[in-house]
């Protein structure tokens, strides 16, 4: 079965409420889906003390299966530079930390 739908890993709160399918659908079938193509881009910004004080930055996170998880420093010119590599999914947040070391 292919799904396109770039929100099924994240938990919806809608779940177990009148007219909506019980919770344990997160778990029994949601859950359970293996992303086998992911890209989620992000813009953050990055407060200094020089000038210009704030530097907006932004990359993202990719996954070709089998391989392994990619954070990506967007680069300029629709290029991207791999700043890390991992096994497991990182949150979004280790994500930020690792395209802000780089």
């Amino acid at each position: 079965i292919v799904m396109f739908n770039l929100k099924l890993d994240t938990l919806r709160g809608d779940l177990g409420l009148p007219a909506f399918p019980p919770k344990d659908l997160q778990y029994r079938f949601l859950s359970q889906v293996l992303p086998v193509y992911y890209l989620r881009t992000r813009t953050y910004s990055k407060s200094i003390t020089k000038p210009p004080f704030l530097v907006n930055y932004q990359g993202a996170l990719f996954r070709a299966f089998p391989g392994g998880w990619q954070s990506m420093l967007d680069v300029g010119k629709g290029k991207y530079r791999r700043v890390k590599l991992a096994e497991g999914r990182p949150a979004l947040g280790q994500v930020k930390v690792d395209l802000s070391e780089a």
